[in-house]
């Protein structure tokens, strides 16, 4: 289950896996056609080694055979990178039974029948998926087919196909080294550039924003084997930046990761938060510190502590939004609260800056709500969102309470109390993964979030809408931004992903950009609405890699509506066009 649990992966990334292992006990390989669950399947570990960028293969061995009643079938594969540039065929390594041809797949055990496409290409999906389900379902219990031996496979009872399959890998011991990206592709957005280069490691997780010209980019940087977070500062509009470490901490001395910016909303304060732990890697305790700049990157007073208590509980998360009054609010998963047998769980918890000083007010839990009976050890919250308006504190969050990932939300007046969770996403059935929800408020008061939305045990990630019109209270039904649907073709096509999402609000305008591997391998795409969400124009690409073969990740995306020249888009992400992952950034004026 591990494979399809946004806490698990999400944490192994920070941590810095390359390799996952990912021992499966699949059923239900070719019995339905409706879901196919090889199509599930895929959502898993390949699904995450696309997602995340420290992961760079999945290695799953699958258990077949008839116990009893209880079936198990599938195929084991070895996983890596979806390439750009590469065309892939279908053969028996380049997909899973019932699917098209993906270049993620390094190696592919059998199963007991070829899939009937490589003998009759013209086929329908449909048309192979109900040849597969004729020949699977003879494997299952009672089904009366005798093999012609008891070790026989075959398309028989228990007649499962057990193999062998390898690859050597290469799993890099370091960062990579520098390159030469292959030419670049103009796109509607300024060139992008580099903020700055890593010294000796790689950098991640930016966030941004911006005012009245000034640009700020937060990230992390592995330097000795150490993650630190920076902050880099632009006064010019995004064409030169100084950096600076941002923590008290001597550098390399404490692992610092995962941060985030907000401004006040003159622009004359800048808070940043971020997550540290209390030993090397060892996740088990942590803290979540936060520091205050003026708008030139001056430093107010010493790092300040934000959660309170429960000192030697994991923290993880961090975000942070600034209040009309100038306080910075901040919301964290926190794991100081355990289940039945002991087992830490992840819950959201938020703190308030108190008055005009830095201090934090008392940590205070978010969620609430009783988790289903199979979810009683799994109540897991995680990828926390946070803004304030002038009248409420919003907090979004992915949550595990219903047995699958749903987007919850909660409101308070004063960050002392939270009223009850309200379910922003509408999704129905079963194996949901939508996560990483991130909220953005418009003048008028309105509440606009976009989320990575997985539903009905489809073969896609998507980018999803909804709004509420009533400060939190419901949301609209949700709405696809991203317009990949509309292209795809499922007899021929490549099922493709989008992930990380964020937004940002303007006038009547949204814009939203996104995590998307269309193309093969990860691009960064962009979306604007111009009537608070009702519909969005085509997708667009942001990032100007072009054809080169490389994959950026996680953007983040803020709107200057003071700049000097216009109101101005900033988008920066995780770009691995020059070798180690850099922050790039590019801009956009836009009417």
């Amino acid at each position: 289950k591990d494979a399809w649990m946004i806490d698990v992966n999400d944490r192994y990334d920070i941590k810095r896996a390359q390799l996952i292992l990912q021992a499966e006990a699949f059923d239900s390989w070719a019995f339905t056609v409706d879901p196919w669950q090889p199509d599930g399947f895929k959502d898993g570990g390949f699904a995450q080694v696309q997602r995340n960028p420290n992961f760079q293969f999945n290695v799953t061995p699958c258990l077949v055979g008839n116990l009893y009643e209880i079936t198990f079938d599938g195929q084991g594969a070895i996983m890596g990178k979806r390439r750009k540039g590469v065309t892939p065929t279908l053969a028996p390594n380049s997909a899973w039974i019932g699917q098209n041809p993906d270049s993620g797949f390094v190696a592919i055990a059998p199963w007991v029948r070829d899939d009937p496409a490589l003998q009759t290409p013209d086929l329908t999906l449909a048309q192979r998926r109900n040849q597969l389900v004729t020949a699977g379902t003879p494997l299952l219990p009672l089904s009366g087919v005798a093999c012609a031996a008891p070790n026989a496979a075959g398309e028989c009872e228990n007649g499962y196909r057990e193999s062998i399959i390898f690859a050597d890998l290469d799993i890099p011991d370091a960062a990579p080294a520098a390159r030469t990206p292959v030419g670049s592709a103009p796109t509607a957005f300024d060139s992008s550039r580099v903020i700055a280069l890593p010294t000796d490691g790689e950098q991640r997780r930016a966030s941004i924003a911006a005012h009245g010209g000034n640009v700020y980019v937060t990230y992390q940087e592995t330097r000795g084997g150490i993650e630190n977070v920076y902050l880099a500062i632009s006064q010019d509009e995004g064409q030169h930046f100084t950096v600076q470490h941002v923590s008290d901490n001597a550098v390399g001395a404490i692992v610092e990761s995962q941060p985030a910016v907000a401004l006040r909303s003159d622009g004359a304060q800048v808070f940043v938060v971020w997550q540290e732990f209390c030993s090397g890697h060892v996740d088990g305790c942590g803290r979540i510190k936060l520091a205050r700049f003026d708008a030139t990157g001056h430093k107010f007073g010493a790092d300040v502590r934000v959660d309170s208590g429960a000192d030697s509980a994991a923290k993880w998360n961090p975000a942070v939004a600034v209040d009309p009054h100038g306080r910075p609010v901040v919301a964290w998963v926190d794991e100081r609260d355990h289940g039945p047998r002991g087992i830490p769980f992840e819950h959201i918890y938020f703190a308030r800056g108190r008055g005009t000083s830095i201090a934090m007010g008392k940590s205070v839990r978010v969620d609430s709500g009783a988790p289903v009976p199979s979810s009683s050890s799994l109540d897991n919250k995680w990828a926390p969102a946070v803004i304030a308006s002038n009248h409420w504190i919003h907090v979004f969050w992915t949550d595990f309470r219903n047995y699958n990932w749903d987007i919850f939300s909660a409101r308070s007046r004063n960050g002392t109390r939270f009223h009850p969770n309200v379910r922003v996403d509408d999704a129905v059935g079963l194996e949901r993964i939508h996560d990483h929800p991130i909220p953005a408020l418009d003048d008028a008061g309105r509440l606009h979030v976009v989320w990575a939305d997985r539903r009905a045990q489809d073969p896609v990630t998507a980018i999803h809408y909804a709004r509420s019109d009533d400060h939190g209270r419901g949301f609209t039904a949700s709405t696809r931004v991203d317009a990949t649907a509309r292209r795809f073709d499922p007899d021929h096509d490549t099922p493709d992903n989008q992930w990380h999402p964020a937004i940002a609000a303007s006038g009547e305008d949204l814009f939203v950009v996104w995590q998307d591997n269309q193309l093969g391998d990860n691009d960064i795409f962009f979306a604007r609405s111009r009537d608070h969400g009702a519909t969005f124009e085509a997708d667009e690409r942001v990032d100007d890699s072009g054809d080169d073969p490389s994959n950026q990740y996680r953007p983040v995306v803020a709107v200057d509506e003071s700049a000097p020249n216009g109101r101005v888009v900033y988008v920066a992400w995780e770009d691995e066009r020059y070798g180690p992952a850099t922050i790039g950034i590019t801009r956009r004026v836009v009417p």
